[in-house]
C-alpha cells in the first residue's frame, strides 16, 4: 500500500457505482475469491434457500455442507463428478418445498452473518449516517434430489461430521440409536446443490477513513454483543491485511 494511501487513511476505497453482476456488491466491499467463499460457508453453513416453482415462491432454512464429490457421495452423473465442489443439504419430506427439489429447479442459497449496526456516534469524519456492517454469501444453482436411502444417510453423516469436527469427542451417526436413525432418515429428502455461481459481500467499513474505522471498532467492542465483537475483529483483520 502506498504511503499516500496510508496517510489519507483510506482502506480499499473505490467507486460506490461499481456493483456486482447479480448481488449488489460495491467493489470496495468485494468478497469473491473462491477459497474465501468456501471457507466462509464451511464456518457458516446454515442457509436460506429461495426458489420459485409452479408460481409459488418458497423459502426453507437448512444446513449446506460443502464436500468433494470424489471423496463423498458417489454419482452416476459424470458432469457432477467433474465439479471440484458440491453442496449437500436435506429438508423434511413433509415440507412443500420438496416438490421444487424433486423437480430440480434453479434456486438461490443465502448465508449471512455476523452483522452489526454501526452508529454515527462513532464517526469522526463526515458524512455521519447510520449503517450496517455484515458478511453474506449468495449461491446460485440447481437442486439435484437424492432419493436413495443409503446416499441420504451419507449426507446426514457428512453433515454431522462437519458440525462435530472441532469437538474432542465428536458425535458420529453410528452413535445414534438405529431405530431412531431409520425413522428420522426416512423422513428427510436429501439433495445436491449444483452451483452455477457464487458471490459474496464483506461490508466492514472499507469506505471510511482509517480513524473512523478505529472509532467504529471501539464502539462495537463496547457493546458486548457477540456479533458486534466478531465484526470488530474482522475489521481489524481486514485492516491488517491491507496495510
Amino acid at each position: 500500500m502506498s504511503a499516500s494511501k496510508i496517510a489519507s487513511g483510506k482502506i480499499l476505497a473505490r467507486s460506490l457505482d461499481d456493483v456486482g453482476k447479480n448481488m449488489f456488491v460495491p467493489q470496495h466491499f468485494d468478497f469473491s475469491k473462491e477459497h474465501e467463499l468456501i471457507d466462509y460457508i464451511k464456518e457458516n453453513p446454515f442457509a436460506q434457500f429461495f426458489s420459485s416453482f409452479e408460481d409459488k415462491l418458497q423459502i426453507t432454512a437448512t444446513p449446506l455442507i460443502c464436500a468433494n464429490v470424489s471423496s463423498a457421495l458417489p454419482s452416476s452423473n459424470a458432469e457432477l463428478q467433474a465439479q471440484e465442489f458440491e453442496f449437500y443439504g436435506h429438508i423434511a419430506k413433509r415440507n412443500p418445498h420438496c416438490a421444487a427439489v424433486l423437480a430440480g429447479v434453479p434456486a438461490i442459497a443465502l448465508l449471512q452473518g455476523p452483522d452489526a449496526y454501526i452508529s454515527p456516534r462513532w464517526y469522526v469524519e463526515e458524512p455521519k449516517i447510520p449503517t450496517w456492517s455484515y458478511i453474506a454469501v449468495q449461491i446460485q444453482g440447481e437442486f439435484v434430489p437424492i432419493e436413495n436411502h443409503e446416499e441420504t444417510l451419507k449426507v446426514l453423516a457428512l453433515t454431522i461430521s462437519h458440525m462435530e469436527r472441532n469437538e474432542d469427542k465428536p458425535w458420529r451417526i453410528e452413535d445414534t440409536d438405529p431405530k431412531l436413525l431409520e425413522q428420522f432418515s426416512k423422513g428427510v429428502l436429501a439433495f445436491r446443490f449444483r452451483v452455477t455461481e457464487m458471490q459474496g459481500i464483506k461490508r466492514l467499513g472499507q469506505s471510511r477513513d482509517l480513524e473512523d474505522m478505529k472509532k467504529v471498532m471501539q464502539g462495537l467492542n463496547s457493546t458486548e454483543s457477540a456479533n458486534a465483537l466478531k465484526i470488530a475483529a474482522m475489521m481489524q483483520a481486514n485492516i491488517d491485511n491491507v496495510i
